[in-house]
């Protein structure tokens, strides 16, 4: 406001007159500077702000989880073991039955699948399941039969580790039951090891010495070696029987078992 105070204070000299006019045109080139000055700052903060407004990164790729390869599952050696022959076509080894059971506190009961299951719940329950079904000649004649595998599980207070049901039909019309055997359990021994079929001949292998001292069970005690007995059995025109029986200590390798190990050797196949 200075610049404008001496302006109306009467008459003016030449000289006030020139001394106002510096005065105004000073006011004028400071206000322009003070304005020049101004927008160069805004535009320098504008500027750096630009400068400042970084693009967000793009987004990484997901890296694929690292595919491990699985080791390929071995052949199905029993495959063609358990294509269902024209001689047993229409029977349905699931669903039927299998005739009487008696169980372990001496109480009989129908043995009836269905659908591969019988349950039976009480003081003790009992579970029964189809396991497999075989077919190959184990009497000489050139026509198959039938080897059914079932599994039973008894649980009480505890469980018995399950016992193995082997039943053997011959079809001669109609269905012939030659054979019928069951293991001992995996708590009490002689659970079933493995089944073999070689040249015609049935052998079973069972873990322990069979059948085993009364009243004693298995301790799990893992050893150096352990017992196995070998029962060998034949066709005498009309039943598999029991033929030969062998006892065996073998080294204890350690070897993990997930179920009965089936072998079945037949090169005459052809049904």
């Amino acid at each position: 406001m200075k610049c404008f105070s001496n302006s109306f204070s009467g008459p003016a000299e030449p000289s006030e007159v020139k001394a106002v006019l510096f005065a105004l045109l000073s006011c004028f080139l400071f206000i322009g500077f003070l304005t020049v000055v101004q927008r160069r700052s805004i535009r320098s903060e504008t500027r750096v702000t630009k400068f400042r407004a970084y693009a967000p990164p793009a987004p990484e790729m997901p890296v694929p989880p690292l595919e491990v390869p699985q080791p390929p599952l071995p052949p199905d050696m029993n495959a063609r073991f358990r294509v269902v022959p024209a001689s047993f076509r229409g029977i349905d080894f699931a669903t039927r039955s299998y005739g009487n059971y008696q169980l372990s506190n001496g109480t009989n009961r129908e043995l009836v699948l269905i659908d591969g299951q019988f349950r039976e719940f009480g003081n003790s329950q009992h579970w029964f399941d189809l396991n497999d079904v075989y077919y190959t000649d184990l009497t000489g004649d050139g026509s198959p039969e039938a080897i059914v595998m079932l599994t039973h599980l008894e649980c009480g207070r505890m469980c018995d580790g399950g016992k193995n049901l082997i039943y053997v039909y011959s079809q001669n019309h109609p269905l012939e039951e030659i054979l019928k055997y069951e293991s001992g359990s995996g708590i009490e021994g002689c659970s079933l090891k493995s089944l073999t079929v070689d040249k015609k001949q049935l052998t079973l292998d069972l873990f322990g010495k069979c059948p085993p001292p009364s009243g004693i069970l298995d301790d799990f005690v893992k050893r150096e070696t352990y017992d196995l007995t070998r029962v060998e059995f034949f066709f005498n025109g009309r039943k598999l029987v029991e033929k030969k029986k062998t006892f065996l200590t073998l080294p204890n390798r350690g070897e993990v078992s997930y179920g009965v190990d089936v072998r079945i050797s037949d090169n005459t196949h052809e049904f």
